[in-house]
């Protein structure tokens, strides 16, 4: 399997996660389509993955290209799910995705809340929600050794790649 981006599934035979402890004045919640945080978590996640600015400049934007309707329409209709990680002020500090075919991804935290344990606990949040719609297998691509072990935590497993041995 490939060491730096390997693929990684977790299926119904394992149990969710247990829950992380927060740090104070952190809470996690799934983000419904009409959520006013919507655009500040599509934001972090952008700039967890180096787009520049601050979060309310490009929630901003996210906001006036369309982004946010696009996504809000795929939450609206349940072809994803989408949680936040909120400072006790309501900023967005960390999101996930999930689409409807179990694809986990765009899990991110800002630079400054790394290490808090919140991509953990979107991410938990992104599979329990997920879970309870119905969805009970779910891949991804862990972009790099410390999100393959965040993931591994979560009870995600790497599997071969096509024409690897198993």
């Amino acid at each position: 399997m490939s060491t730096d981006r390997p693929s990684m599934v977790l299926d119904a035979r394992t149990p969710p996660a247990r829950p992380g402890a927060l740090p104070a004045g952190v809470s996690v919640r799934v983000v419904t389509a009409d959520d006013p945080g919507l655009p500040s978590v599509l934001a972090v996640t952008r700039i967890a993955y180096g787009d520049p600015g601050s979060v309310r400049a490009l929630a901003r934007t996210l906001t006036e290209d369309g982004t946010v309707a696009d996504i809000a329409g795929e939450i609206r209709h349940g072809r994803r799910v989408v949680a936040g990680a909120f400072g006790a002020d309501g900023q967005a500090l960390a999101g996930a995705h999930c689409t409807v075919d179990g694809e986990v991804h765009t899990v991110g935290t800002l630079p400054a809340a790394q290490g808090g344990g919140l991509g953990y606990e979107v991410t938990r949040a992104v599979l329990g929600e997920a879970r309870h719609r119905g969805q009970r297998h779910f891949h991804l691509t862990a972009e790099n050794p410390a999100s393959a072990r965040l993931y591994a935590r979560l009870g995600f497993r790497a599997v071969p790649e096509e024409g690897e041995a198993r």
